[in-house]
């Protein structure tokens, strides 16, 4: 029997080897594409999803079966959208209950095509070729941003246009801020995958773009995001001394990243002023007192109201369907006119899954993170290491695995890079050990 793992892509024009090739793109596409726009990302991902099991329901039988992770991997990834099945059994709002399974759909979808195309198309994931197309999309998307800003600003004059909610329109900042930092990630393994001597004719183009998205990135303004901004940084210096074992090339960077922080400190004053807001708004504080319009506060009172439900429930939570309508009642005793008026979720994705699936939904989301962390530390695998960080620091501040822009971005990458950490994958990012 053919072992299909062990023949490249270009090996001829057998169906097989088109649709490996296919499959690629459409990985590489949809990467460049989440940046960009929720709607067309999501219909990649539908042909995706149906081209990958329709093959494998025709032709599967005639394959060798021989995916490289484990069973075991796949109901791990597969068990928080699992949770929330067994959620709505006990859920009053089966029809919430039901939307909150289509938006959580990827989390269960994704582990199950790249199981599958590890298994019968190893060869089709290309992860240098994927983060290069997401950072590419970032930066595009960047660019149509700022561009619509000075059309706003010609017309209206308000140098906000420039700052946050105003410049990042279609995306939440906070999320699109995300978006920036694993762009970051991206482009220093771009930049030193490509470089290992540091003398490439790319390496300009590298430095452009991650001084371009560092910018980028202060402008949204969110506090996350600039905070996760150590991240990439310290992810940069850790390679840079796992490829050139010198400390010069690090200084390089540090001084050169201070220097353009301490320039965009004064450039940008409205971005970083919003962490003196922050550190006033915990010194105030209470349940009378503080700015209700202050994200800060705002979430801090959110929080509160997650804690009070999550007493109340503590194993298996209220239920996925009835998450919006605890979170109200809740707002109702308390007072919270924004929150209900906004009907706002806990804006913590820990506490948002312990609201509704208990502190059992809370232990399998740590899991998720947890274990391929481990696993990424072990072999080496930084940039996978740094993405689970980002994201796993994000979620302590915003729910994102409750909208289709943070779940999509964290199940897509989540995969990519997982199962590149255990197979045998073109272009793999650098490590400091074997696999």
């Amino acid at each position: 029997m053919i072992n299909y793992s062990e023949l490249r892509l270009d090996s001829g024009g057998t169906l097989y080897f088109k649709i490996a090739k296919l499959i690629e793109w459409l990985i590489v596409i949809l990467a460049l594409v989440i940046p960009l726009h929720g709607l067309i990302s999501s219909i990649i991902s539908i042909v995706l999803f149906a081209g990958v099991l329709i093959y494998v329901l025709l032709f599967g039988l005639r394959l060798p079966f021989k995916p490289q992770f484990s069973l075991i991997c796949l109901i791990l990834f597969s068990l928080f959208y699992l949770a929330h099945i067994v959620g709505v059994f006990y859920s009053c709002n089966m029809s919430f209950a039901l939307f909150d399974l289509q938006v959580k759909l990827s989390l269960i979808a994704f582990p199950v095509v790249f199981f599958l195309i590890s298994a019968f198309f190893p060869g089709a994931l290309n992860p240098g070729r994927t983060l290069i197309a997401f950072a590419t999309g970032v930066v595009i998307g960047s660019l149509i941003m700022i561009i619509s800003a000075v059309v706003s600003y010609s017309a209206t004059g308000n140098p906000g246009e420039f700052y946050s909610s105003l410049l990042s329109d279609a995306f939440h900042p906070t999320y699109y801020a995300l978006y920036v930092v694993m762009a970051m990630i991206s482009v220093t393994w771009c930049w030193l995958h490509d470089c290992c001597k540091l003398s490439s004719r790319n390496t300009i183009l590298y430095a452009i773009s991650w001084i371009w998205l560092f910018i980028f990135l202060v402008l949204l303004s969110s506090k996350a995001g600039l905070i996760s901004l150590a991240i990439p940084v310290i992810y940069m210096l850790y390679v840079l001394h796992q490829k050139t074992r010198s400390l010069i090339p690090m200084i390089g960077f540090s001084a050169f990243f201070a220097l353009i922080f301490t320039t965009s400190f004064y450039l940008f004053p409205i971005s970083f002023g919003r962490f003196a807001v922050v550190a006033k708004t915990i010194e105030t504080v209470t349940p009378d007192k503080g700015n209700a319009s202050e994200s800060t506060f705002q979430r801090i009172m959110l929080w509160k109201s997650a804690m009070r439900i999550l007493r109340e429930h503590p194993l298996g939570g209220v239920g996925t369907g009835d998450v919006k309508q605890a979170f109200l009642e809740d707002y109702t005793l308390t007072g919270n006119t924004a929150g209900q008026e906004a009907n706002l979720n806990a804006h913590n994705q820990y506490l948002q899954t312990s609201v509704a699936l208990g502190l059992t939904g809370l232990l399998i989301l740590v899991l998720t993170f947890l274990f391929p962390f481990i696993m990424a530390f072990r072999k080496g695998a930084w940039e996978y290491g740094a993405f689970l960080l980002l994201v796993a620091f994000n979620l302590l501040f915003e729910s994102m695995l409750e909208r289709q822009a943070g779940v999509m971005f964290y199940a897509f990458f989540n995969m990519v890079l997982f199962t590149a950490l255990n197979g045998e994958v073109v272009n793999h990012p650098v490590r400091s050990k074997p696999l």
